[in-house]
């Protein structure tokens, strides 16, 4: 409903996003309010574009979104993903595992991992 609230009457090829007055923002008219937001955000000075997108891809494979979609909302391929932000998925395939799989009412305390008993 935002897109479609601030594109409405707009042709296809205009730009989303336009600075005051209408004109579309320039390669570097960005840096200035990326610094302010992200002083008021708290953000390190060197926080950066990339550096948003790559916690947003991050955070979103560690909360367990499909790689498939990430890549589409990020513009990538799932190549790409899964090179890049692996380890993520690999920690967040172990959380849903945990999370997810049967408990079967069975006591917990006990259990050894195979090959760590002491042998006696």
């Amino acid at each position: 409903s935002f897109f479609a609230e601030i594109t409405a009457g707009r042709h296809p090829n205009e730009m989303i996003f336009l600075r005051d007055g209408g004109k579309p923002w320039a390669k570097n008219d960005y840096v200035r309010p990326l610094a302010s937001a992200a002083k008021i955000a708290k953000l390190p000075e060197d926080t950066v574009f990339y550096s948003l997108r790559h916690t947003y891809a991050s955070q979103s494979l560690m909360a367990g979104m499909n790689v498939q979609l990430l890549a589409e909302n990020m513009g990538t391929s799932v190549v790409m993903i899964e090179k890049h932000y692996g380890k993520f998925t690999k920690s967040a395939r172990r959380q849903q595992i945990e999370a997810s799989v049967p408990k079967l009412g069975l006591e917990t305390g006990g259990v050894v991992t195979i090959g760590s008993r002491q042998q006696a």
